[in-house]
């Protein structure tokens, strides 16, 4: 924005001067949607109802312009303000959609991580049902080689479940 020296201005002339300057940059600034700019400009436009004199029908005409200018830019500023804080309303109300689904996507997996873990239980301890079953008949009719080979099979499958449930328990402290 020009500097306005403000002092210099001293007739009805270089007052509308002055205001028909200011308007200009308005306009500029307003085109290039610049608002820092009109902020600046509207301060100016302030400033020019308070310090513009005499006090004649003119001069008054003259401030009664800059107050609907300064207005006007206000408004569009405070209306690009609103613009702005709409679509970052929009971008928060999108990002939390998205993080609602990411906890679902993750409660999903979660579940099923424990599912998968809960059916290689289920799965090894039916193994050493069946083992010890088998055992059983062992004991009345297998050799020693077939009671052996039971026995390890036990032995590997409750391995198992103990591994599973060590690490159960190193994961969720």
């Amino acid at each position: 924005m020009k500097k306005i020296n403000w002092d210099a201005l001293d007739a009805y002339d270089s007052w509308k001067d002055t205001l028909e300057s200011l308007l200009d940059q308005a306009k500029s600034a307003s085109a290039d949607n610049d608002q820092a700019e009109l902020i600046a400009i509207s301060n100016a436009l302030n400033t020019f109802v308070k310090k513009s004199f005499p006090n004649t029908p003119e001069i008054m005409a003259l401030d009664e312009v800059a107050v609907q200018a300064s207005q006007a830019m206000s408004e569009q500023v405070a209306d690009a303000a609103v613009m702005q804080i709409s679509a970052r309303t929009t971008q928060l109300t999108a990002l939390a959609k998205h993080l609602e689904h990411l906890a679902t996507v993750a409660a999903d997996e979660a579940a099923s991580i424990r599912l998968e873990k809960a059916h290689a239980a289920v799965d090894a301890l039916t193994h050493a049902m069946r083992t010890i079953d088998g055992l059983d008949d062992a004991f009345t009719e297998a050799s020693d080689e077939e009671l052996r080979a039971k026995i390890k099979d036990l032995a590997s499958t409750m391995k198992k479940i103990r591994d599973a449930i060590e690490k159960k328990a190193r994961s969720n402290p």
